[in-house]
């Protein structure tokens, strides 16, 4: 395999890790911001509602005892408008409800019976003192009815309340849940990804650094005289070739470095015939 499809391999790689953690990191993050916005879109309301409710129940009875005490025209509009305003929520969230189930629409049903019945009562004793009942007939006549009622559906109220807490906890732990997944995520993938980095600066190592030292080692050996050192790497890649045309070319001259001994060797031995010959002509 060639050195450049190696490094490219590698960095494919280091690349596919990044992007695939990107896309892990973006779907956990869609996922989050999914149910936050449940939560801000339909828990919200629901609990602002339940809490509304609490207030005009609040309101509605100071209004109701001030009337029968007082017999007072504004405080009889008060505590009609908010009869009805009481009837309204109690209705609304009861259609909100309806979009998650059975069960926590039977309980908003419970609670708009509550209501109902409250409210019922109030307009009676609104009524009764319309007609000159004093506050005492008018407490013995709905004490009993008036209380009860009311506390049924404050009772209903906190469970409604209570029910919508819950679901906020669910929702709150799976969003911790999810926070802590994309935490392991991306510790996971920087983790992975490290490694994959290291392999590849190995691999780099391997493939470019080390040859090259291995054909240093052999130009300094060729430099020195010892031209029998082969660098050999035994690889098919660019660097393997090169090595191949190295140790050829460190062959070629050993055999023409030796031929120029023998050459020199030769003309060594026919120079020293030449003298020999001269000197024995010169005794002659």
């Amino acid at each position: 395999m060639r050195i450049r499809t190696r490094l490219a391999a590698g960095f494919s790689l280091v690349v596919f890790s990044i992007l695939l953690t990107a896309a892990v990191s973006l779907r956990i993050y869609e996922r989050i911001h999914a149910q936050s916005v449940e939560l801000r879109e339909d828990i919200q309301p629901q609990v602002g509602a339940i809490m509304g409710l609490y207030e005009t129940v609040v309101d509605l009875d100071r209004f109701v005892v001030a009337y029968v005490l007082y017999n007072g025209e504004e405080d009889k509009a008060q505590a009609q408008a908010l009869a009805e305003r009481l009837t309204t929520i109690a209705a609304g969230h009861r259609e909100r409800e309806h979009r998650f189930g059975p069960a926590e629409e039977a309980m908003a049903q419970a609670a708009v019976h509550a209501v109902s019945q409250y409210t019922a009562l109030v307009e009676k004793i609104v009524a009764q003192r319309e007609q000159g009942l004093d506050v005492v007939a008018i407490f013995q006549r709905n004490k009993g009815a008036y209380f009860l009622s009311l506390n049924d559906m404050l009772q209903q109220l906190r469970e409604c309340g209570n029910a919508l807490l819950a679901e906020v906890k669910i929702i709150e732990d799976a969003l911790e849940g999810q926070r802590a997944r994309g935490a392991v995520v991306i510790v996971t993938a920087a983790v992975v990804i490290t490694l994959l980095a290291g392999g590849v600066g190995y691999m780099t190592t391997r493939a470019v650094v080390e040859p090259v030292r291995r054909l240093h080692a052999g130009v300094e050996a060729i430099a020195r005289g010892d031209l029998d050192h082969r660098t050999a790497f035994g690889t098919h890649d660019e660097l393997g070739r090169l090595s191949e045309a190295f140790d050829a070319m460190a062959a070629h001259l050993k055999t023409t470095t030796t031929s120029v001994d023998e050459l020199n060797k030769e003309v060594a031995r026919r120079v020293e015939t030449e003298q020999d010959l001269q000197e024995a002509k010169q005794q002659a």
